[in-house]
């Protein structure tokens, strides 16, 4: 096995950039969100950060070593890793409106809607 490519320290570095820039443009919803949001918004800007480049095995190992270092606070909810804190000032971007998209039956917003119900249980 050849050692990762990219150090832990480079790994946090890039972590935090993204998590900047993520911040600056606005999270989808308020906080509790999937991990998924910084780890489109980290591999969007570094193409060569993947899993294998790295020192962490998984995606999940990266986002406790942020914890660490206090750049996140990472939660559960059911089998999701989940962000419940950040670092960083953020906004919260309007609701898209979803109506067009209601009345054709198009998007996920039932099941979004049975996970909201399904919290609260």
């Amino acid at each position: 096995d050849k050692p990762p490519d990219l150090s832990e320290e480079t790994c946090l570095r890039m972590f935090d950039r993204a998590l900047q820039e993520v911040c600056n443009d606005g999270f989808p919803r308020e906080l509790p969100m999937n991990c998924s949001f910084i780890s489109e918004a980290l591999r969007r800007m570094f193409p060569e950060i993947k899993d294998k480049s790295t020192p962490f095995p998984r995606f999940r190992d990266l986002l406790r070593a942020a914890e660490r270092k206090g750049l996140v606070k990472v939660g559960q909810r059911n089998s999701d890793v989940v962000i419940t804190w950040v670092k960083y000032k953020y906004k919260v971007l309007p609701p898209r409106s979803r109506s067009r998209d209601r009345r054709r039956g198009v998007g996920r917003s039932a099941s979004r809607d049975r996970r909201r119900h399904d919290d609260r249980a």
